[in-house]
């Protein structure tokens, strides 16, 4: 063998090893850190539920006082989902969308920009987040809060605390900061998982690093399917199980899908139609 070709065979096999080595040592060390089990008010609150029902925004309409009301009267056990957002004058409000229809004008312009004392056009007046929690105030919440802007922490905070909620709400956003601005203030919460979360287990799962990926929620919340993909892998239940961490995905509404979920062995089923899936509760 000429000497370059037995150079360059050297230098990918001590590379192999390097890597593989590299490999090892960070699925190691990541399958040996220290698991500490969540244990929160949340999740006692009904000690002998196995599987965890959402009503997605209430139900259908969504992020509406009387479709939270209703869904309060479904079962005591539902977990009631709710968006959030927070209008120019810093009122949070329970609202889904980040812009706004203005007919006037024909164009959305951002919520930011209104007030609360406005419909924001959709024909019916948005409810403020302090009058949804009222509102359900026997069940458990999940506030998914849409954009972050400033100052939105510590309003949270300040409604999450002057209702004495804390113990039933469990706070989630695809924004990574809010999440962990929330976290450094009121750190015994309950939180769910960041989009960015999402993305860098299901980017490490095919090279089997998936212990090494940083979930920092309690809670791992997922959609079911992005387009077409599956995004509720079983390699992604059995880690966030393995770090004694709950799954809660969706929204679906299909009874296929349901089932597909169950038999995926989640912890809580997200739909939009959760008078549709009471029989989840008494599994």
């Amino acid at each position: 063998m000429p000497r370059t070709l037995q150079i360059l065979a050297t230098v990918f096999i001590v590379m192999g090893i390097g890597l593989a080595s590299a490999w090892i040592y960070a699925r190691n060390r990541g399958l040996s850190e220290p698991i500490s089990p969540v244990r929160h008010a949340f999740f006692d609150r009904h000690p002998t539920e196995t599987t965890y029902l959402i009503a997605y925004q209430g139900g259908q309409p969504g992020n509406q006082l009387a479709t939270i009301r209703a869904a309060t009267q479904l079962d005591p056990r539902l977990i009631i989902w709710i968006d959030v957002q927070m209008t120019k004058d810093g009122t949070l409000i329970v609202f889904h969308d980040k812009t706004v229809p203005n007919p006037d004008i024909g164009a959305k312009p951002t919520l930011v920009g209104f007030a609360t004392d406005a419909s924001l056009g959709v024909g019916t007046q948005v409810p403020t987040l302090e009058s949804a929690i009222q509102t359900a105030s026997q069940n458990r919440l999940i506030l998914n809060v849409r954009e972050y802007r400033p100052g939105l922490d510590s309003k949270l905070i300040e409604v999450i605390e002057k209702l004495k909620a804390t113990d039933r709400v469990l706070i989630q956003s695809d924004n990574d900061g809010l999440l962990r601005d929330v976290r450094e203030q009121r750190g015994p919460w309950l939180f769910g998982t960041s989009q960015p979360q999402i993305t860098q287990l299901l980017m490490l799962i095919p090279f089997a690093l998936e212990p090494i990926a940083p979930l920092k929620g309690d809670v791992y919340i997922t959609p079911f399917k992005r387009g077409e993909t599956i995004l509720v892998k079983p390699e992604v239940i059995s880690e966030v199980h393995r770090r004694a961490r709950k799954v809660f995905a969706g929204p679906v509404d299909s009874p296929n899908d349901v089932d597909a979920l169950l038999v995926l062995h989640v912890d809580g089923i997200i739909t939009a139609q959760p008078e549709q899936f009471l029989n989840i509760l008494k599994r």
